[in-house]
This record gives C-alpha cells, sequence and structure tokens, in this order.
C-alpha cells in the first residue's frame, strides 16, 4: 500500500474511455465509456453529481454508480457549469469550435433542457459557467456574460485565460494574462480581486492549469517549470507546495471534500506517469510512478464510486 486516501483517479485515456488508479495499490483497470472520442475539445472529462460528462457533438453523461450512458444534448462541446448538477452545451453552427453562429444552453445530467438556448455574439470563447452565465476568454480580455442580458463585466486586458470557477467562500473566478506569471482570484460579486504569482521568482504558470480546493479557500496552480504553488485566500499567502520530478508541469485535482492534492506528470517519453499526492499542512508529497500512459485530464472520485463504475461498466 503506497497511500492511505479514500480517494480514487479516474484518468482519461485519450481515445474512447478510461483509466481508474487506485492510489493505495496503483494498477489501472481501463473501461470503455459511451461517447467518449479522440479530440481535442477543451474539456474531455468532468464529475458532474455522480455523473462523468464526456463527448463533443454528442454529448454523454454517464452515471458512474449503474455504468448507464445518457444522451444529455447535442452540441458542439461542453463546458462545466458553476452548478454542481448540470453543465453548459455550446454549439456552434459551423460545427467547430469559433465557425459560425453561437448558441448556449445549460442541461442536466439527465438530459433535461434547463435553460432556453440564445444566441450569443462573441469573439472569445465560453470557457466555463460562472453563477447565473459564462465567462468568455479573449484576445483582449474576459468577459461575464449573462446570456439574457449580454456582457456585464470586463477583466483584464490582452490575451487571457481562464482556469476555474468557485462557489465557496463568495463566487470567485480564476484567470490569468498573457503572459501568465501572475493569477487572479476576482470574486464575481464584490469585484474583489487578488493577486499572487510565484513566491520565490517569476515563473510562469500553465495557462487554464489552476483549480479551487472544493471549499474555495485554495488555489492550486503549476509553472510550466514544475513547481505546484498554492493561494490561500483567507491569508493572502501564497507558497510552493511542491515541486514535480524532471520540473514537468503537472495537472492537478482536488477532491470533493479535504484538503487533499493531486498531480500528474507524464514522463518525457509518454510511457510512464508519476502521481503526486500532497495535504495541505504536512511535510514533502508522495510521489510514485507508474508504467502506464494517461491523459493529461482527471477526476477524483471515492474509492466506492470507483468500485462501482467499474463493476457496472461493460467495457
Amino acid at each position: 500500500m503506497l497511500l492511505d486516501t479514500p480517494w480514487t483517479l479516474i484518468f482519461d485515456d485519450g481515445l474512447d474511455g478510461v483509466v481508474v488508479l487506485d492510489p493505495n495499490d496503483p494498477i489501472g483497470e481501463s473501461s470503455r465509456v459511451k461517447g467518449q472520442r479522440p479530440g481535442d475539445q477543451p474539456y474531455r472529462l468532468e464529475f458532474v453529481d455522480g455523473h462523468l460528462i464526456v463527448g463533443w457533438e454528442e454529448i454523454y453523461a454517464v452515471d458512474i454508480a449503474s455504468g448507464e450512458s445518457t444522451l444529455i444534448g447535442e452540441a458542439t462541446i461542453f463546458v462545466p457549469a458553476a452548478e454542481s448538477d448540470r453543465a453548459w452545451l455550446i454549439d456552434y453552427s459551423g460545427g467547430r469550435i469559433g465557425s459560425g453562429g453561437l448558441q448556449v444552453w445549460q442541461v442536466s445530467v439527465f438530459g433535461e433542457v434547463l435553460t432556453t438556448p440564445v444566441e450569443i455574439e462573441t469573439s472569445g470563447f465560453p470557457a466555463i459557467g460562472i453563477p447565473g452565465g459564462l465567462a468568455i476568454e479573449s484576445d483582449s480580455g474576459i468577459s461575464i456574460l449573462d446570456p439574457a442580458r449580454g456582457s456585464v463585466v470586463e477583466l483584464g486586458s490582452g490575451a487571457s485565460f481562464i482556469s476555474d470557477v468557485t462557489v465557496g467562500r463568495g463566487s470567485a473566478l480564476a484567470w490569468c494574462s498573457d503572459p501568465c506569471d501572475e493569477f487572479h482570484v476576482t470574486e464575481l460579486i464584490s469585484d474583489v480581486d487578488q493577486v499572487f504569482s510565484h513566491p520565490g521568482q517569476r515563473l510562469r504558470f500553465v495557462a487554464r492549469s489552476a483549480r479551487f480546493s472544493g471549499d474555495g479557500r485554495y488555489l492550486a496552480a503549476p509553472t510550466e517549470s514544475g513547481d505546484v504553488v498554492v493561494f490561500d485566500r483567507e491569508t493572502g499567502r501564497a507558497y510552493v507546495a511542491f515541486g514535480t520530478p524532471d520540473s514537468r508541469p503537472a495537472s492537478i485535482r482536488w477532491p470533493p471534500s479535504g484538503l487533499e492534492l493531486f498531480a500528474s506528470v507524464s514522463s518525457q517519453d509518454g510511457l510512464s506517469t508519476t502521481l503526486a499526492y500532497h495535504r495541505l499542512g504536512t511535510g514533502r508529497p508522495e510521489t510514485f510512478q507508474v508504467s502506464l500512459t494517461l491523459g493529461s485530464t482527471f477526476v477524483v472520485v471515492t474509492e466506492d464510486e470507483a468500485r462501482s463504475f467499474l463493476a457496472a461498466s461493460t467495457g
């Protein structure tokens, strides 16, 4: 046994399924997922209300308990919603991102249409859902969009990138502007803007990479040189939680609750993956290597949820 954690990681395999990896006994088990297929969509795998959301053109929700897949809508792509039980569908009339007219609407994980499809005009990309709307990233900054009223807030200037949103401790958006050597955490109601950078040297963060903890207090952001910086919104302190093997940039995720941080780093040859596990407030992270090719996208679920998914899977 390598770790003592109740969490299990589900990785996108980059093709048509997932690899389930238990950090306590790192043997990967693969499973096909209906609706998952190769592509360069921005979100390949999200965990929403007990379901894995996957796909493009045809968007599916897979009940992790039963393994049953439901077609929840037809659209170019999906992006996560701020609410915990739904997703935004983003549809371009030209069939690919940026081509033709744009419609957006929300659906539940059961395929129920929750909002009327609305045509919007933007030169940017609807990157993530926020309470009551969408955040749009573009070459001229970030717009906060209420689909019924249009753009209501503008953030930043120049090419900007959105990472994550939280509703914990007040709704806040994590974003950066090129060259992404500092991160902004902007509260969407009060407009309070906190800014942090690497505490030791001016390093670039990986754009679109930062993730909020489940309670919204902490934001973790990996740098291009392999450090993972954690920002505490309550104290304003930023510190390096750990560095990755070979100083390669990491993909990171928090579990839905608790203060455990997981990171995944692919080897240079792509044939193995190093996983790092760090509990905030403790010392150095625990790391181990698995001889598996894993995608950069993963979600964190409980051991019981992972077992149920594998038991129900027919792949």
